[in-house]
């Protein structure tokens, strides 16, 4: 439905960044996924109650001459 919380989960090269349990608007969200400095790939999953799961594959790749991550990134 339009107002449903939907749960959100990531498994391989990347993160979540917020929230990982969104209530929808307008039967739509968004979110945004960080990846690592590791090229690979990073599967998106959303559930929600009474709605099919669904997932989403990103690929990331390796970028030369990046500056060092800070502490604690």
């Amino acid at each position: 439905t339009d107002k449903s919380t939907v749960t959100l989960g990531v498994s391989g090269a990347g993160s979540i960044v917020g929230l990982k349990s969104i209530v929808m608007k307008g039967g739509r969200l968004a979110v945004w996924v960080r990846s690592t400095r590791t090229p690979g790939t990073t599967t998106l999953t959303a559930s929600c109650s009474g709605l099919t799961q669904a997932s989403v594959e990103l690929t990331s790749l390796a970028v030369s001459e990046l500056p060092p991550l800070s502490a604690g990134r």
